[in-house]
């Protein structure tokens, strides 16, 4: 009995490694938040969007004017000789010459045709991009995650099925040594017992390293060192409210992927406005004010000043250009269908992924309730098999095999509850509703 002790004191060791310690619970909802805050792709999207919205301004698209001050001061010492038609002539050694310049330049588009506003609406449009890329990242990080946690979830819910096992495999051993002691038992049971008990100490060894290497990942997407130390919460709650008909009308409306789509189409359609308007004469103004400033040490004069204001009116119109407009505008309309073409791919892909999700959350819903009964069964039916091999009515074999089933529909309900909160949570990504669940 003493060596039975001890066996199972140190199946309980490795069934207790890696949680040595106390740590802190998780749960997704945390997982996200942290992700939120912390996850890289995330942080980086942010960023890309607020270049896009610092970008948008009146300036970028050519509405206000350019003013430019422009300043020089030269000094040169030469030698020079200078002879007048009356005969004098002036030299001299080593001779200052200074030199100021300084002007102010006012340049200001004032008719581009109608360049400006489009450049203006094409700056809003990328604002958009930048800011729903955010939003499409920001949904894929949360769904990464939300994978990732429940993966440990379906991991945790394994090792304690595969725990579970051990103790019933111990028990059953304590009962094969118990029968053999008495003469009703065979040496094989004890070792069949023992050749199992190994099998299932292996399998929990794997699933602590799977474990490990999924807390590495999790931790990963949620920008933290990857031995960052957690517990998940082995709760996993099912929704029984999503209809393919709401999600199928959510996806049309407020699917990003569809928004970005569409968005590049009112991109494509303002490039065809811009290289029209290059069809167009611009008109401008233009103002400059002046500063000149020179002085001599020798020659006809000894200083010179002037200063004032030059404006007038600039009118520019490019009447051939080699046809590469017309060129241009036949890129932009191929551009535009082909970007019509992408919207509605991508609306036809996600009525597809809509489609096979919600099948799939359909099906393994029904698969969901089949195997909790099969898992209630399974139960039962070791429970009675333990008993009538206490009384020598079944063998260690039957045993295993009644064992083997519980483990079998254990695993099975795991994995179908892991599958089913996957096609959950991509149903609610692509309706847009994701962020909103939590």
């Amino acid at each position: 009995m003493m060596k039975i002790f001890r066996e199972f004191s140190f199946l309980m060791l490795i069934c207790m490694s890696g949680v040595s310690h106390a740590q802190d619970s998780l749960d997704v909802n945390g997982a996200i938040a942290i992700a939120l805050e912390q996850n890289y792709d995330i942080r980086i999207a942010r960023n890309d969007a607020e270049i896009a919205r610092i970008g948008n301004n009146w300036g970028n698209a050519g509405f206000l004017p350019s003013l430019t001050a422009n300043f020089n001061r030269d000094e040169e010492i030469i030698d020079t000789r200078q002879q007048f038609f009356t005969g004098e002539v002036r030299e001299g050694e080593n001779v200052k010459n200074n030199f100021l310049n300084g002007n102010v330049v006012l340049d200001w588009t004032i008719f581009g045709g109608m360049a400006a506003l489009t450049t203006r609406d094409q700056l809003m449009a990328f604002e958009d991009i930048g800011r729903v890329g955010a939003q499409v990242q920001v949904e894929n990080a949360v769904s990464q995650v939300i994978a990732a946690y429940y993966d440990l979830v379906q991991k945790q819910k394994q090792k304690k099925a595969i725990e579970n096992a051990i103790e019933i495999s111990l028990e059953r051993k304590i009962l094969a040594e118990e029968r053999l002691r008495i003469g009703s038992g065979s040496g094989q049971e004890v070792l069949l017992a023992s050749v199992d008990i190994n099998a299932d100490s292996a399998a929990l060894i794997r699933l602590e390293y799977e474990i490990v290497d999924g807390k590495a990942v999790l931790n990963q997407l949620m920008g933290r060192e990857p031995d960052t130390e957690f517990e998940v919460v082995t709760r996993i709650e099912i929704r029984e409210d999503l209809i393919f008909a709401d999600l199928s009308q959510k996806v049309m409306a407020q699917n990003r992927e569809l928004t970005l789509a569409r968005t590049d189409v009112q991109l494509a359609e303002l490039g065809l406005k811009t290289s029209r308007s290059t069809m167009f004469p611009t008109l401008g103004v233009i103002a400059d004010y002046r500063y000149q400033r020179s002085e001599s040490e020798i020659g006809f004069l000894q200083s010179n000043q002037t200063s004032g204001l030059t404006y007038g009116v600039v009118a520019r119109w490019t009447i051939f250009d080699g046809l590469q407009n017309r060129t241009a505008n036949q890129i932009a309309k191929i551009t535009i269908e082909n970007s019509q073409q992408s919207l509605e791919q991508a609306e036809l892909r996600l009525r597809s992924e809509l489609y096979r999700y919600y099948t799939a959350y359909v099906t393994v819903s029904r698969l969901y309730g089949l195997e909790q009964k099969n898992v209630e069964v399974a139960r039962e039916n070791l429970d009675i098999s333990t008993e009538m091999m206490r009384i020598g009515t079944i063998t260690a074999l039957q045993l295993r095999e009644a064992q083997r089933s519980l483990i079998d529909a254990e695993f099975r309900l795991i994995q179908t509850s892991y599958e089913l909160k996957i096609s959950e949570t991509e149903l609610l990504r692509l309706s847009g509703d994701l962020l909103r669940s939590f």
